[in-house]
This record gives structure tokens, C-alpha cells and sequence, in this order.
């Protein structure tokens, strides 16, 4: 179907771009096909993708690249309920964004990281990563999460008129 078209369509654009020697082409293209094949539910595929397109960033220098790679490995090892790999690679990312200052990821793995200290049963670390998610992100102004300024009342309006009329047809 659609999937498979993209696919295709990626994988000519990687040829395509190492014709061309276009390394930074090949990463972002292996980084979309990544996304697909997770988008799909194929995770081992994707994560082994985005392993691959690390390495791929890591010979461009692209640091803040890399961490994205890293945050969708620890994203789809939450998705197959595998929390100690995901805490371990979002603190590589963490890692990553505290090298280069970008204080809106850290805050964003810190948060993620509580998350799978979560799941995983550890309330303590979980509180731990959610405290300091919540404090760098009063520091430095980052604005996130579920806020009322946030809501799109004419959105949430409509979304309730139609869960209403779905409720009901179940009834």
C-alpha cells in the first residue's frame, strides 16, 4: 500500500543521494524510512534503522541529529514495554542535548525517562526525572504539557460532538 510506496520511494532517494555522495541526503532519508517502518510497527526494523543513521550523523558531526535518533529507539523500546533500554537510550540522548545546551530536550528526555521509571515501578526515579524535567523547565522558560492556554476549545468541541455521536450509535 502507501507504506510500501514510500519505502520505495525512500530507498530510490538513498540511491539516488550516494550517487551523488550526498551523506547528509542518505541520513535524513534512512531517518524517514525509520520513522516508517515504526509508524507500521515493524520496531526492531526501525530501531535498527536509527541505529544505523546514528552512525550515519555521527560521521556528519550532527549531535543534535544524533539525539533525535536516540529519543525514537528509546520511543519505540516503550512501545515493546522494554523500559531499562529506553531509559538508556534517552539518557544517550540527554547526554547529547546537555553537550550542546539544548535545554527544551534535555527537559523533554528527563520527562520521558520519569515515564519509563514509571512503568517500569519505580516511583522514586520516576518523581526524581519528573522534578527535574519540571524545574529545568521553569529555568529556562519552556513552556509544556497539558496547559489550559493550550487547549483548542473549537477542537475539543468538535471531538466531543463526535464521540458523542459514536457513543451513541453503540448504544
Amino acid at each position: 500500500g502507501i507504506y510500501d510506496s514510500a519505502l520505495y520511494s525512500l530507498d530510490t532517494a538513498i540511491i539516488i543521494y550516494t550517487q551523488l555522495n550526498n551523506a547528509d541526503g542518505v541520513a535524513k532519508t534512512s531517518y524517514m524510512k525509520a520513522g516508517i517502518y515504526g509508524a507500521v510497527g515493524m520496531y526492531e526494523r526501525s530501531i535498527q534503522l536509527y541505529l544505523d543513521t546514528d552512525e550515519k550523523y555521527k560521521a556528519l558531526n550532527n549531535s543534535s541529529k544524533q539525539a533525535s535518533c536516540y529519543n525514537n529507539i528509546a520511543l519505540l523500546y516503550t512501545e515493546l514495554n522494554k523500559h531499562e533500554k529506553a531509559i538508556a537510550y534517552y539518557t544517550k540522548s540527554l547526554e547529547v542535548y546537555t553537550s550542546i545546551g539544548n535545554t527544551y530536550g534535555m527537559a523533554i528526555c528527563l520527562n520521558r525517562i520519569g515515564v519509563n521509571w514509571l512503568k517500569a515501578g519505580s516511583q522514586k526515579q520516576a518523581l526524581s526525572n519528573f522534578y527535574s524535567s519540571y524545574y529545568l523547565s521553569l529555568e529556562n522558560g519552556i513552556e509544556y504539557g497539558d496547559k489550559l492556554k493550550f487547549v483548542n476549545f473549537n477542537y475539543a468541541k468538535k471531538l466531543t460532538a463526535v464521540n458523542t455521536i459514536s457513543m451513541a450509535s453503540l448504544a
